[in-house]
C-alpha cells in the first residue's frame, strides 16, 4: 500500500491542475480527480437531479436508495442529500439499500434508534425472504424491495 501511495502521489504531482483534497475527487474511484486534473469542474449529482425541485414539490415522503448503505452514505454521497432534507423539513425519509451494512451510523426515527433522526427508515432488501435463492435474480431482488416498502409504507397510509 506504501508503494502505491506513493506512486499515485507521483502522478498527482504531474497533473497540477488537479488537487486530490477537493471534496468528490475521490468519487467514483478517483474520477473527479480526474476531472478536476482535466480542468473540469465538480458538481454534486443529486443537485443536478433534484436541487430545488424537490423543495418545490413538498413531496409527503420521499423514497431514496443506494447499492449499499454505510458508513459513507452520509458523507457527501445523494443519500446524504435526503438526511439534511429531513433534518430540515420532517418529511419522512426511507432509504433502501441492497444491503445495509452492520457499521452503518446513519440513524432513524424509529424506536429502536431513539437517538438519531437522520431518516425515517433503513431497508436493507436483502433481510427479505425468500433468502435461499443464490445468486440472486433481479426479480428476487425487486420482490424483496416491494415486500419492503410495502411493510414501511403501512405505517404511511
Amino acid at each position: 500500500m506504501a508503494m502505491l501511495e506513493m506512486r499515485l502521489r507521483k502522478a498527482i504531482k504531474m497533473m497540477p491542475e488537479g488537487d486530490p483534497d477537493t471534496p468528490g475527487a475521490g468519487a467514483a474511484g478517483g474520477l473527479g480527480f480526474a476531472i478536476l486534473a482535466m480542468g473540469g469542474k465538480l458538481m454534486r449529482g443529486v443537485d443536478i437531479v433534484a436541487g430545488d425541485r424537490i423543495s418545490v414539490l413538498h413531496p409527503d415522503l420521499v423514497i431514496t436508495g443506494e447499492g449499499r448503505i454505510d458508513r459513507q452514505s452520509a458523507m457527501g454521497k445523494v443519500l446524504s442529500y435526503f438526511i439534511e432534507y429531513h433534518r430540515t423539513t420532517s418529511t419522512p425519509v426511507i432509504a433502501i439499500g441492497g444491503c445495509v451494512n452492520a457499521d452503518c451510523t446513519i440513524s432513524t426515527d424509529s424506536p429502536a434508534s431513539p437517538e438519531g433522526n437522520d431518516l425515517t427508515a433503513i431497508i436493507a432488501a436483502d433481510s427479505y425472504e425468500p433468502r435461499d435463492v443464490h445468486p440472486i435474480t433481479p426479480e428476487v431482488a425487486a420482490w424483496r424491495i416491494r415486500e419492503a416498502i410495502v411493510d414501511r409504507l403501512k405505517a404511511y397510509i
